[in-house]
């Protein structure tokens, strides 16, 4: 029976390892916002250029309402920017700002210095192969 769950803890293995890396940086800024939810929306809003906030649903899997509050939390921050869409003003989509682009830069220059400096480059190549094919995996399971 135990190796019929293989999987499962393989995989809730390597989430508790990502968490505990992510958070093992020396910035204390960074170990508490790089796996927010807020971060998490800032990212996808970068990786889109402009996102809907029932794509984010979809993405993060949370409730609407919860979105709205984290959006509009980043807009009062002025992370992120409103834009109704050009044909249907009921739909809008968020944009970064280049405050929350900076935001986001920043964040991610701290963790790719974290991952350089943790492991050797051919350790890195093997990584980026490997994130790479997991991420392709689970990207074809999503959208079934």
């Amino acid at each position: 029976m135990a190796d019929d769950l293989l999987s499962a803890k393989s995989l809730l293995r390597l989430a508790i390892d990502l968490q505990n890396f992510c958070e093992s940086t020396d910035s204390k800024d960074l170990n508490k916002n790089i796996l927010s939810i807020k971060f998490k929306i800032l990212f996808l809003i970068q990786e889109y250029g402009k996102v809907s906030p029932s794509t984010l649903v979809e993405e993060l899997k949370i409730a609407k309402s919860n979105i709205a509050l984290f959006c509009k939390q980043l807009l009062i921050k002025q992370y992120i920017v409103s834009k109704p869409d050009e044909f249907d003003h009921r739909i809008i989509y968020y944009c970064l700002t280049k405050k929350g682009e900076k935001y986001v830069c920043n964040f991610l220059n701290l963790l790719d210095k974290h991952i350089c400096q943790t492991f050797e480059e051919n350790k890195l190549k093997t990584i980026d192969k490997n994130i790479k094919s997991i991420n392709e995996t689970f990207s074809k399971n999503r959208s079934k």
